[in-house]
């Protein structure tokens, strides 16, 4: 009858409105997530970045104390020589390295980020 359609219409009217305040917070944890993701990404990188600066200094550093004992050795001018080698070999090596690695990185962080715009255009948010 026209009076239990009308309290059924009232009833799905009260469960939606009981069931709006989850919603909102769900929309409100997914907007937290994206904003949190953006964050996560962007340190990321900045981490990856000053981890790739220290292999140009490493290599430089194991260079000259890897060249250093050989060339003492062989006299005072060579041991300063090789262990100047080592150390500039070292360096442009750990430059190379750094390079590589960077590289590699944004290409993650591309398609981390690329992907996750996918999600969210897929999801409507």
């Amino acid at each position: 009858s026209l009076k239990e359609l009308n309290e059924l219409i009232h009833d799905f009217a009260s469960i939606v409105h009981d069931q709006q305040s989850s919603l909102d917070t769900i929309t409100d944890n997914i907007e937290q997530a994206h904003s949190n993701v953006q964050v996560a990404t962007v340190e990321l990188g900045k981490a990856s970045k000053l981890k790739a600066a220290m292999y140009p200094v490493v290599g430089a550093v194991v260079g000259g104390v890897a060249g250093g004992p050989v060339g003492l050795v062989m006299g005072m001018k060579v041991g300063a020589a090789v262990a100047f080698g080592g150390g500039v070999l070292g360096y442009f090596s750990g430059q190379y390295i750094k390079k590589h690695r960077q590289e590699a990185t944004e290409i993650e962080l591309k398609k981390l980020s690329s992907s996750h715009q996918n999600q969210i255009v897929k999801k409507g948010l």
